[in-house]
């Protein structure tokens, strides 16, 4: 079983948690089938989706939730830098402040 969580953050920078769910199955149609749920649920789609690398859920928000943002998920790209440049490196402070900078800026275009 998957778990999916949806969480958000609200009018005081505080994380609410809007729900949950199990999956049988990680599929782009499952995925589509319950961030539709979502939508009709909350009635708007998120500014901002912010997860792991799964080409399945990726799939699924570039076509349910059209126009939202997708940021990848902080620990998934440190796990994954750590590997590439090594943990002595990732574990500098100032090149975590760094990477992360670059990570969640809006500034930086697709090009």
């Amino acid at each position: 079983m998957v778990f999916v969580s949806f969480t958000g953050i609200d009018n005081h920078n505080n994380n609410v948690s809007f729900g949950a769910v199990l999956l049988a199955f990680e599929t782009a149609e499952t995925y589509k089938w319950l961030l539709g749920c979502f939508l009709n649920s909350f009635g708007k789609k998120p500014d901002i989706v912010v997860n792991d690398q799964d080409p399945a859920m990726k799939k699924a928000i570039e076509e349910v939730f059209t126009g939202s943002r997708y940021w990848l998920c902080m620990w998934h790209v440190m796990h994954k830098l750590s590997n590439k440049v090594g943990v002595t490196l990732c574990n500098t402070t100032d090149f975590r402040t760094l990477i992360c900078d670059i990570v969640w800026t809006d500034s930086l275009s697709p090009e």
